[in-house]
């Protein structure tokens, strides 16, 4: 039997607020990143080359973008909604993170503040690689993290690296840290 919860119009609520505050964090946080990036030294090697700040401008663009439609939606959902009872009796750990999304979310954070601070030291491709092959490993299904998965997670790794590399170093123009593989690459 559907009936409306007075307790879930509250958790409604609170969900909107939460997704308006997190709309004007990323909306504020990527005009941030705009005006930062504005300032960037633009390198060109040639006439036709994307410039060093072209990335971070699109990447503020895409934050205050979502920051923007998130706050339009959040406004957009209903106050109250029908729930069945039996659904929300039965299964109330849906609502809450589980232990394994919780560590989930702090090896991918962990494994991107690595990333940022070993870029420079590492280069560009180990750290790539070892960013990729991390997250697929930790973000994969658990009946996916098989050995043999686990070899494939490291060669996708391995190309994806390599073509992001060229892409951005021959086609785009862009320098990436070579860091270990300097003068090999």
């Amino acid at each position: 039997m559907a009936f409306l919860r007075k307790d879930n119009t509250e958790e409604m609520t609170k969900t909107k607020r939460k997704d308006v505050i997190t709309g004007i964090i990323l909306t504020v946080f990527g005009i941030l990143i705009r005006i930062f990036s504005i300032n960037i030294k633009v390198i060109k090697t040639s006439t036709y080359s994307v410039g060093s700040n072209v990335f971070p401008i699109i990447c503020a663009d895409l934050l205050i973008l979502l920051g923007i439609l998130l706050i339009v939606t959040s406004y957009k959902k209903k106050d109250a909604k029908v729930v069945n009872q039996s659904e929300t009796e039965e299964h109330p750990e849906q609502n809450k993170l589980s232990k394994n999304a919780l560590s989930r979310l702090l090896i991918t954070t962990v494994t991107l503040i690595l990333f940022t601070a070993l870029l420079d030291k590492l280069g560009f491709i180990i750290c790539a690689i070892l960013l990729q092959f991390v997250l697929m490993a930790t973000l994969a299904p658990e009946t996916k993290k098989t050995k043999k998965d686990m070899i494939k997670y490291l060669i996708i790794s391995v190309c994806a690296s390599f073509i992001i590399y060229i892409l951005f170093v021959k086609f785009f123009k862009l320098m990436l840290p070579n860091g270990l593989l300097k003068g090999v690459l």
